[in-house]
């Protein structure tokens, strides 16, 4: 191992109602291969016994701290963990998730492999409502060429990185429930930031009804079109909102076909990504 693994690993999770799983959450930690870490929680007001069940683990394992307070939202929460925390390397996790239990080590060796400003993921595995895999791409290049489909290509709950990359990206309150998308964008644009994926499951991601994903569904669908417009616009890919609608409703699977006048469109906007891409990214491509 190479000497940044002597770095302890702060772990940021945010915490709200998360009486029924955060028993798991912090089991699954305690049952990592790699032992230098401190899990950071926030609980953000919650109105269950979440704050009781910290107090115990608290009690029970040093390396786990807590704060309670009033609520003040998950952006507000993310932001001050990252200004709670003092190493170098800090990993998220939400409070209903599991780390599998080699993934602080996985990850560190690919993080320590990269370079002193980089930022890694996993593989995830979705549980609960939902049973499948996301696998994410492993390269640096290819994870910025995906986040052109719409949606982020990384996980936020499964992420590691160097302190540095959540210090200068700071979670904006006005992309609240697209926040993570927000995060995503900026980052993709910042080519001082080395990306990768470790290529297996670190990450278990809990679906459930009561999460902000389902709750939101609709409103989130419509900051996440708004979001990817303004990044298009970052990369001076112009398209307007219909042809956007088109080709998000492509990249989506909302539509199953699409006629001939539909096909071309979408053609001539791939067309159109790919020449403003090799411009613009030409060391990406």
């Amino acid at each position: 191992m190479t000497s940044s693994h002597r770095d302890k690993i702060q772990v940021l999770i945010p915490a709200y109602n998360a009486e029924p799983h955060i028993d798991e959450a912090l089991e699954s930690l305690c049952n990592q291969t790699w032992w230098n870490w401190e899990a950071l929680i926030i609980d953000d007001g919650s109105t269950d016994g979440t704050k009781e069940k910290l107090r115990k683990w608290c009690s029970r394992d040093k390396r786990i701290c807590y704060r309670s307070r009033i609520n003040k939202g998950l952006v507000f929460t993310l932001n001050e963990l990252v200004q709670w925390s003092d190493s170098s390397v800090i990993a998220r996790m939400d409070a209903d998730d599991v780390s599998l239990p080699h993934r602080l080590e996985n990850q560190l060796d690919l993080l320590s492999s990269l370079g002193e400003r980089s930022l890694v993921g996993s593989w995830v595995e979705l549980f609960g409502s939902k049973s499948e895999t996301w696998h994410y791409r492993a390269a640096d290049n290819d994870i910025r060429m995906l986040s052109l489909f719409g949606r982020a290509s990384m996980c936020h709950g499964a992420l590691m990185g160097h302190r540095s990359v959540f210090t200068d990206y700071p979670f904006k309150p006005y992309h609240e429930r697209a926040e993570e998308l927000d995060f995503f964008c900026r980052l993709m644009l910042d080519d001082s930031i080395c990306l990768g994926n470790v290529t297996e499951p670190l990450y278990r991601y809990r679906q459930h009804e009561s999460s902000v994903v389902y709750q939101f569904n609709l409103p989130r669908q419509t900051l996440y079109r708004k979001r990817i417009k303004d990044y298009f616009s970052s990369l001076q890919i112009s398209i307007n909102d219909s042809d956007l609608s088109l080709y998000l409703d492509f990249v989506y699977g909302v539509q199953a076909t699409f006629s001939h006048q539909q096909s071309c469109t979408l053609i001539n906007i791939v067309n159109y990504i790919n020449e403003q891409l090799g411009q613009k990214f030409i060391g990406y491509i």
